[in-house]
């Protein structure tokens, strides 16, 4: 998924994000960060490409192998691999295979926790959603206007020309013209 506990820490404190979610009931939270992200990608999947921006974050584990840019959380800090790894330990100090870090955009994960914040009160009964997350919430859909239109270009991985074309492909024209004389 492309947010992680750790983006909501800046924005809300842990224990709204717990009553939000039915006590870190996790098929409410990934239902809400789905249908947000999703919200995003409309705006943003016509001129860019989505599948390099919106890069998963997991937490770190032995098991898996990694490959190079995968993200993972470990303690509370981001890290991404330089190198494809199996199970090197991100928090090694000599490592070769990962920094500390985190390469997607800020700003948009900052915009997707206010979409997923947004969807996550809109469940509340009667509709109680408080009004700065409203705001919030307004801000990011007037923001990603901005970005499909093209008034606001920010830095994201433009999609190939073939793929622009294939997005953008109108049929012009009428059917033939057909003399009905006798």
């Amino acid at each position: 998924m492309f947010l992680h506990d750790i983006d909501y820490q800046a924005h809300m404190r842990a224990i709204d994000l717990e009553i939000l979610t039915n006590n870190n009931n996790a098929s409410v939270r990934n239902f809400a960060e789905e249908a947000g992200i999703e919200e995003i990608k409309s705006y943003l999947r016509r001129r860019f490409d989505v599948a390099l921006i919106f890069i998963d974050v997991t937490n770190w584990s032995t098991t898996p192998t990694y490959n190079e840019g995968d993200h993972v959380v470990k303690n509370g800090a981001m890290y991404y691999a330089i190198a494809a790894s199996t199970n090197e330990d991100p928090e090694t100090p000599s490592s070769t295979f990962w920094t500390l870090g985190d390469l997607r955009d800020k700003y948009l994960v900052m915009r997707a926790v206010d979409c997923v914040t947004y969807h996550l009160y809109a469940k509340i009964p009667k509709r109680s959603t408080p009004e700065d997350v409203g705001l919030r919430y307004d801000e990011t859909i007037k923001w990603l206007n901005g970005v499909s239109t093209g008034n606001l270009i920010p830095n994201y991985p433009l999609l190939s020309d073939d793929e622009a074309n294939n997005q953008n492909e109108f049929k012009f024209g009428s059917q033939e013209k057909k003399n009905h004389r006798w």
